[in-house]
């Protein structure tokens, strides 16, 4: 079990309630985590010994997230009980010696707290009004970008974002509520296959890790081919210059764009877009994202592109499948 303090506001934002005449804490957990259980407000009554009960439930499979369980004994309002003992499942999974002489702190409890309803006894001892306040949180989990942004049924695709886990079945993807097969996994990446049954239009794709379920984020399904980039006859050209992009499934009125500024299409196949290198007024002219839309699909990669002198040496290109 390892132990770390905090300082209360990096951890929590902290107002105070009125309870009996003693002021207590408010807590609230920041934006990156989500709290998954707060305790009781723990009151003593009397200078006597204090015994308190309570039930701590998590949902099925979120023993298996990173738990970590906080402390608050006291606070500037309200002192602090001289001695405390949490037991959660008839562990002692915390007591004051944990604290060091502190008001805070947090306790890494990962794999140490059982699915579904757990049993929570508390003894403490300390000055009439003394309070102890806990809570149970984890590291939320969130979705940062999808690529491709355009698919088809059956697709492989990437999603990138945080706090995933690493064990493959324990993170669920939906589109559109239709599950999807998750085919490895990290803590910060899913490869995932689109499902079969993948209707066209734009979809929502949703992460549940042991059911903490993320923000959704947008893709395009299309049942045709989704336009690929491959390579440009140059890598840098100037506002006005032609350039040839090479590829596959471009369609008639492919549009093209540096970032999200359109370049106007001189000519068009199937294979070979010729485009002229629109004007540039934005700061930053390296590593521009090229990419193409084809019937409202957008291309399955960007190529970089920089924007100066006409530039023919070494030409990047992505290997075709």
């Amino acid at each position: 079990m390892s132990f770390r303090f905090r300082r209360l506001f990096f951890s929590v934002t902290c107002t105070v309630v009125v309870l009996a005449g003693v002021l207590l804490p408010v807590l609230a957990a920041p934006a990156n985590i989500v709290t998954l259980f707060r305790s009781k407000d723990y009151l003593s009554r009397s200078y006597q010994v204090q015994n308190f009960q309570d039930t701590l439930s998590l949902q099925p499979s979120q023993q298996n997230l990173p738990l970590s369980l906080n402390l608050y004994n006291g606070s500037h309002e309200a002192p602090s009980f001289k001695w405390f003992r949490l037991i959660i499942g008839g562990y002692t999974l915390a007591t004051e010696k944990n604290l060091n002489g502190r008001e805070e702190g947090s306790i890494d409890v990962t794999g140490q707290i059982p699915g579904g309803d757990t049993q929570i006894m508390v003894e403490a001892g300390g000055v009439p009004g003394a309070s102890l306040i806990w809570t149970l949180t984890t590291p939320r989990v969130t979705v940062d970008r999808i690529e491709p942004q355009s698919i088809k049924a059956g697709d492989t695709v990437t999603i990138y974002g945080t706090n995933f886990s690493a064990v493959a079945n324990q993170n669920m993807v939906l589109f559109n509520n239709k599950q999807a097969q998750v085919l490895s996994a990290s803590t910060t990446q899913l490869q995932v296959k689109a499902p079969a049954n993948l209707g066209a239009g734009i979809d929502s794709v949703q992460v549940n890790t042991n059911n903490l379920v993320a923000n959704a984020m947008e893709i395009m399904a299309t049942s045709l081919p989704v336009p690929e980039l491959l390579s440009t006859d140059c890598w840098m050209a100037p506002p006005g210059g032609n350039i040839t992009i090479t590829g596959r499934n471009f369609r008639a009125g492919t549009k093209v764009y540096f970032q999200d500024v359109q370049a106007q299409v001189v000519s068009q196949s199937a294979t070979q877009l010729v485009v002229i290198v629109p004007a540039w007024s934005y700061g930053n002219s390296l590593n521009i994202p090229l990419t193409v839309v084809s019937d409202g699909v957008r291309s399955k990669n960007s190529i970089p592109f920089d924007i100066g002198p006409m530039y023919h040496g070494a030409i990047p290109t992505v290997q075709p499948d």
